[in-house]
């Protein structure tokens, strides 16, 4: 485990080092468009060059390895790939995943696979990791952390899992740099975690699936939005370019107006705008009220 595992704060910090380890500057960095907006600043702390690859709705923000193809160049050192993916809660097959792992490593290209709720997934799916491709592992990093599975957000501790050796040890030393480690007790707490009952996590996923739901439902019954049904995660993409061509500014005016907070999608990305994403990480009933407002408030929306 010691040449395969490096223990980080959080996932974050996981692909950060990661970036650093394998980047020169102007290397190019593929992330998935709509996206996690944290790639973004980690690529350019690292020197290298973001550049998106488009998740379609029509494909249900699935990854689609043609089009990752399609953007490689001979710059490209990396490849970000989110799954279950945020914000859009689609998971992409062990297929595809596959066929980009063997894409990749025929050009030389390192796959990051991010992996944060791999456990958070719905109706009887069964999530498989980029792990499991196992004669590519050395062109695989796959990160995840505790925050998400178990509910430890602000203990900061997370993870990277690879075949390639000399990576860890990079890591390792980057580190050092860094932050020195992960705090000891917060490990701690993680290893009693891995090794206790997991019928509290399957419970929350469980609470977790009948909040989409409802959201879901009522969605439903409204005019002007459309969505692709989340597969995992606790968010829902929501189109709202019927009404919406900047949702930033939809975004903070729901906030001021109605007091209800949704991440405008344009913070994913060029891929996002017309796109707001809700959370159900809150009460059934905060939920509820929250929808009922955002969707009074979305029929009588009128740009400025």
């Amino acid at each position: 485990a010691e040449r395969n595992v490096a223990v980080t704060l959080g996932s974050t910090e996981a692909i950060f080092l990661s970036l650093l380890a394998v980047l020169e500057p102007g290397d190019e960095v593929l992330i998935p468009d709509p996206g996690y907006p944290s790639y973004t600043p980690m690529i350019l702390a690292s020197r290298g060059v973001p550049k998106r690859y488009k998740l379609s709705a029509s494909k249900g923000f699935t990854v689609d390895p043609g089009e990752v193809e399609a953007r490689i160049t001979e710059r490209t050192k990396a490849i970000i790939v989110n799954n279950p993916h945020n914000p859009t809660g689609s998971i992409t097959s062990i297929d595809k995943l596959e066929r980009l792992v063997r894409l990749a490593s025929d050009h030389g290209i390192l796959v990051i696979a991010d992996e944060v709720y791999d456990r958070i997934v719905y109706d009887g799916l069964e999530f498989h990791s980029v792990a499991e491709i196992g004669r590519h592992s050395d062109y695989v990093v796959v990160v995840n952390s505790f925050s998400k599975t178990f509910a430890m957000t602000g203990w900061r501790i997370g993870f990277l899992v690879t075949g390639n050796e000399e990576l860890v040890s990079t890591v390792t030393r980057l580190q050092e740099g860094v932050a020195a480690c992960a705090p000891a007790a917060f490990q701690v707490a993680a290893a009693r975690a891995l090794r206790g009952s997991w019928e509290p996590v399957e419970r929350m996923v469980r609470e977790y699936q009948a909040r989409r739901d409802r959201i879901l439902e009522m969605l439903e019954e409204a005019e002007g939005v459309s969505y692709v049904k989340p597969a995992g995660t606790f968010y829902v993409f929501v189109d709202v370019s019927s009404r919406v061509s900047d949702s930033r500014r939809f975004a903070l005016r729901l906030l001021r107006e109605r007091k209800v907070a949704v991440a405008p999608g344009s913070a994913f990305g060029p891929g996002g705008e017309g796109y707001v994403r809700l959370s159900y990480a809150a009460s059934l009933s905060d939920i509820e009220r929250g929808v009922r407002r955002f969707l009074e408030f979305f029929s009588s929306y009128r740009e400025v």
